[in-house]
């Protein structure tokens, strides 16, 4: 369930821009700039197309909590590939964004401080934090249940 609420978090802000709002800009004129210069479906994408994927990662994960040897009819192994690339995909994205935003503010190498875009810094470092958080509960919950979709030999009791 963590990974599901690190996946809310990112969505609500994806969905707070989607309408209109400027939560974590910076510059706003900038801002408005970059959107005006995306076609309405490169927008949509960019924010509700985000919105859907976590949506599709919740149901993934979620698919590989269910108890069921089959979660609307996909085997448990699908589910557990799903999540193991997942998490890899997400690990890999969160782990280089999260050197390359702290980077600069370690004193570890010098970014231009207009780099950023019209973004404040927390978001950067919000987003690929949630991002963190999801591939590891992906990577939990695959290993947890390796052995979930194989049959329990029933407990015999000694009398």
């Amino acid at each position: 369930m963590v990974g599901c609420v690190a996946l809310l978090g990112y969505a609500s802000l994806k969905a707070h821009w989607a309408l209109g709002g400027t939560l974590g800009v910076t510059d706003v004129a900038a801002w408005r700039a970059a959107l005006a210069a995306l076609t309405s479906v490169e927008r949509f994408l960019a924010f509700w197309g985000t919105v859907l994927l976590d949506a599709v990662g919740a149901v993934v994960l979620l698919g590989l909590l269910h108890r069921r040897p089959r979660t609307l009819g996909v085997p448990r192994r699908v589910w557990r590939v799903l999540a193991w690339l997942g998490a890899l995909v997400m690990g890999v994205l969160a782990t280089t964004a999260l050197v390359v935003t702290l980077g600069p503010m370690l004193g570890l190498w010098w970014e231009d401080p207009d780099a950023q875009g019209p973004l404040a810094v927390w978001v950067f470092l919000f987003v690929y934090s949630c991002f963190a958080v999801f591939a590891l509960a992906l990577a939990l919950t695959a290993w947890l249940t390796r052995g979930a979709s194989q049959p329990r030999p029933p407990v015999v009791a000694d009398t």
